[in-house]
């Protein structure tokens, strides 16, 4: 039977969840069904079969994505901290507690001292088992540290995001005289022009002119964040979302 949840942090939960999809229905998909990009296909050889497809956007990434990134982040990380509060033995004044996350053994023993109130010492072990510093294949891969990182950038200084990142195409149609199509996936960054390599084709035989329906699945990346680089912000948020839903539906089997 699956522990139950206080309603306080289902809330933040359900709230996280909000931000999200407000970025992904209300923000980007408006931004990328309007005229704000265009696409045109170049020729790579001599031959006239190897092209690459680029994009250009004619405006600025609206300030809204950063922000609606930033309030599911918080929310997040917040659900994490209102559950060691609601683990402990402290008034809820207190600013003894806090979920600690740590990228090596040395700082978590020195900011153990804010888990030393939480009643269960199971529960104890459980934060310290989930620590970025464990996870095997680096920091990157940790969702709690990326969602840490991502918070703490976005509280101190600005999350940045590239104009837009690709998943590549769910469904590539069959274009009549293309060999292969390959999508770019991750952010796409621009270069001194203002364009960005969206796909790469090659044709069957040259054309004098290629007209292709060319459809992209878009959405906003980070583009220089030390740990979610080149990743598709709407991924990284819903690793992070599951993984501290998982980490508080453990963490209340102890309350």
């Amino acid at each position: 039977m699956a522990p139950a949840v206080p309603a306080e942090l289902v809330a933040k939960m359900q709230r996280a969840e909000e931000h999200t999809m407000a970025l992904l229905v209300e923000n980007t998909d408006e931004y990328f069904q309007s005229a704000a990009y265009s696409i045109a296909i170049e020729p790579d050889d001599a031959a006239g079969l190897e092209h690459t497809v680029y994009i250009a956007f004619a405006e600025a990434l609206p300030p809204i994505f950063a922000i609606r990134i930033g309030e599911a982040l918080y929310q997040l990380r917040s659900l994490l901290d209102h559950t060691v509060m609601l683990l402990s033995d402290v008034p809820p004044t207190s600013r003894e507690t806090e979920f600690v996350i740590a990228k090596s053994p040395e700082s978590f023993e020195a900011m153990r001292y804010r888990l030393s109130r939480i009643r269960s010492p199971e529960a104890r072990s459980f934060i310290e088992a989930v620590q970025p510093f464990r996870e095997r294949n680096g920091l990157a891969d940790s969702a709690l540290w990326v969602l840490h990182e991502l918070f703490m950038a976005d509280k101190h200084r600005r999350l940045l995001l590239t104009l837009a990142g690709s998943h590549g195409s769910k469904r590539i149609p069959i274009y009549p005289g293309v060999r292969n199509i390959s999508f770019v996936s991750g952010a796409l960054q621009p270069d001194a022009t203002g364009r960005a390599v969206l796909a790469r084709l090659t044709l069957l035989e040259p054309k004098p002119q290629i007209e292709l329906d060319i459809r992209p699945q878009l959405t906003v990346a980070f583009g220089d964040e030390p740990v979610a680089k080149d990743r598709i912000a709407l991924d990284v948020l819903d690793e992070a979302m599951r993984f501290t839903t998982f980490v508080v539906g453990q963490l209340c089997r102890y309350l």
